[in-house]
This record gives C-alpha cells, structure tokens and sequence, in this order.
C-alpha cells in the first residue's frame, strides 16, 4: 500500500506556560479533542535540553505526560542549535545527540532543526566551508537520528533583525539553497521541514519567486510549518508584535486565512515526501483560533500534491 504523502495534521503547544508539565499534558489532550494527529513538542520550552545534555529527570515528566493520549508526536529542538557554529560545534553536536534522545522516548517521528547561520564577515570569508562542514555535522547527526528511529527535518529561516541589520547570513532565506543543501548530503534521515511563512517573508527579503522556492523544497521534504502571513520583513526591529501584525510584517504566525498566502494555489502542485506532517505553528495570541484552524488545516491538507505530475 501506497503511504499518503500527509501524514497527519498537528499544532505546537505555545499555549502551554514554559515548563509546565502538567499543563502540557491536559492541552494534549484538548488538542486531540479537537481533532489533532500530532502535537510538536517544543524542546525549548520544557527545559529537554540542558547545557548540552538530556535533562533526564524532565524528560522522563514529559515523556510520561504525552504517553497514552490519542496522538502522535514531532519534537522542535532548541533553536539555538547552529551547525555551522564553528567555535561551539561540538557542544551544538551534543544538543543535537540529546535532542534526539527527547525524540526517541517521545517516539517522535520527526525533529526539527533550524538551518545554520553565521555572522556576515565570516561567511563572507569562508562561505563554501561553512556550507560544508554543515552538511558534514549533518551526515554525521542524521547517523544519530537514524539510531532513535527519527528523521531530522531542516528549517528554512525568516530574516532575523540581525540578517535585516546585515550582521547575520541565514542561507536558508533563500529555501532553494536548503534545497539543494539537504539533497547533497543525502541522508536518508535528513530531511527539511518547509516553513511557508518563514519562506515568504525570506523570498521577499532575498527578492527569489516564493512559489518556485517552495516547489524546490517539495523533494526533500518530509514536515511542513503551516500559518499565514503577508510576506513583508519588519521595517522597524524593535516593534512590539501587535503593531507588526497590524502592518503585516515579520515572522507573526497568524492563523490560517488570516494572511494572503495562496494556500488552495499552492499545496496542489506541492509533492512533499511520503509521510509528511502537516504542522500548524500558532502563536499563542490566537489561541481561540486554534479548532479553526486545525479544520482549516485538515482541508488544506487534503490539497496536498493532488494536482504535482
């Protein structure tokens, strides 16, 4: 039998105050009240990972807090994590390690990273290195996610206030060069996730055709951030994040519908991998949208590669 492309549809659980095991656990089962098949665990915000390491005791919490729900699980690594982070590459390596660890106990399927970045000035001396020696950590990490049973899927980025201020480079605001990125490594367990937003408000900045970028992302991916937007990087940094969503700008995670994202346009013609998760990434501002936008996201997901030859 045939694996559908999609998966299934999940959200993450900002909603839940950081640290908070117990309340992870009842909104997990609100979630699934409502119709969700996955939940993204976000490492960051239960404390998995601490300074390098698995955070044995919290894990365990969380692990026996997401265990027996009706769902199924993604893990969203700390976002910290930067493999093209040379002076700190092997402490990044043992964030990785105890990520997937987290994964592994969660019986996550996927894991999701952010793409490398680096400041301006060395990448503009070294950009070839830099590429390559994250695509060797990848290789090496895929090795580590294939031992817990997970894929590592790969985040295109938005355009941070320091990739805006011109003292940061994330290749990945153009999602054609994570593309190709992933596709040379060549693992079988690194994949990318696809952030629709991220790559609209990033084509945008980097002035590339977002439908093309997404297209080229379709082979090598294998998880999908959904949630809406304009597509227009901030003009003022330090805004407070009500007035960007009043303007449109940045990276603001507004519910399905709420953006001009030409959702029944795209998702058509876009052929993820097999198996591939459909993940909503909700701020938690729009909390009460979230039944709306988990039906929202289930018809979404059916339009999914119908239409790619």
């Amino acid at each position: 039998m045939t694996q559908p492309l999609i998966a299934g549809v999940g959200i993450n659980h900002t909603t839940v105050p950081e640290g908070d095991v117990d309340a992870l656990a009842r909104r997990i089962d609100e979630l699934a009240g409502y119709g969700c098949d996955f939940v993204e665990i976000a490492a960051r915000r239960m404390d998995l990972v601490v300074g390098g390491r698995l955070n044995k005791a919290r894990a365990k919490e969380v692990a026996a807090a997401c265990a027996g729900r009706g769902v199924r699980y993604t893990l969203h690594a700390p976002h910290i994590i930067n493999l093209m982070d040379e002076p700190l590459l092997d402490l990044q390596k043992d964030a990785c390690r105890a990520s997937f660890e987290v994964a592994g106990m969660l019986g996550a399927e996927v894991a999701v990273f952010h793409a490398g970045h680096a400041p301006r000035d060395a990448w503009t001396a070294g950009e070839d290195r830099l590429l390559a020696v994250e695509r060797e950590a990848l290789a090496e990490m895929g090795d580590v996610a294939a031992a817990h049973g997970v894929t590592m899927c790969v985040e295109n980025l938005n355009p941070s206030k320091a990739v805006l201020a011109g003292r940061t480079v994330r290749y990945s605001n153009d999602p054609r060069r994570l593309a190709a990125q992933i596709a040379t490594v060549g693992h079988p367990n690194v994949a990318a996730t696809l952030d629709f937003q991220h790559g609209y408000v990033a084509c945008t900045h980097t002035r590339v055709d977002f439908a093309e970028a997404c297209l080229a992302m379709a082979p090598v991916t294998r998880h999908i951030h959904a949630h809406d937007g304009f597509g227009r990087p901030m003009t003022e940094p330090d805004a407070k994040e009500g007035d960007l969503v009043a303007l449109g700008q940045g990276d603001v995670h507004m519910p399905l519908g709420w953006g001009d994202i030409d959702w029944d346009g795209l998702l058509p013609r876009f052929a993820p991998r097999p198996g591939t998760v459909f993940m909503l990434e909700i701020k938690p501002r729009y909390a009460r949208e979230i039944p709306a936008c988990i039906r929202e996201a289930k018809r979404l997901a059916a339009l999914v590669g119908t239409a790619a030859s």
